[in-house]
């Protein structure tokens, strides 16, 4: 995987992220922030799921809207949730994914507070993360 595609999959996790739980002073990333503090890595596997949904809507070229809904998508949801478990698990040494967590809501509560939608402080966790997504 490249740099160019980590930090463009960094871009959209943060924006998700920021529309979903960090879009101004009362959102939930901002209120709640020892809930947050790493962000949640349930939370995450919710953005890729939700980003499989946004696939499949274009899966023929053409836009056909789909219901995102937790019968269609649980399966995906937990397999998201477990590679990303066992990712932390194989780098837990690096400390990559609690790096982006932490990234993800720090840039986020930044965002949040300060009305910024894109704020991305770049750190060596994304370009360490890609280096090892072959051995999920």
């Amino acid at each position: 995987m490249s740099l160019t595609v980590a930090s463009s999959g960094r871009k959209l996790n943060q924006q998700a992220a920021n529309l979903l739980w960090y879009r101004n002073k009362k959102d939930e990333g901002i209120i709640f922030d020892k809930f947050f503090s790493l962000f949640p890595m349930p939370a995450l596997a919710l953005v890729y799921t939700a980003a499989k949904c946004c696939i499949d809507e274009w899966s023929d070229g053409k836009r056909v809207d789909i219901s995102f809904s937790s019968g269609d998508y649980r399966e995906v949801y937990d397999k998201h949730l477990a590679n990303l478990k066992k990712f932390d698990t194989r780098t837990k040494d690096h400390g990559i994914l609690a790096g982006i967590l932490t990234e993800l809501n720090n840039n986020g509560r930044y965002s949040g507070s300060k009305k910024c939608p894109n704020v991305y402080a770049f750190s060596g966790n994304w370009r360490i993360a890609s280096q090892h997504l072959s051995i999920i």
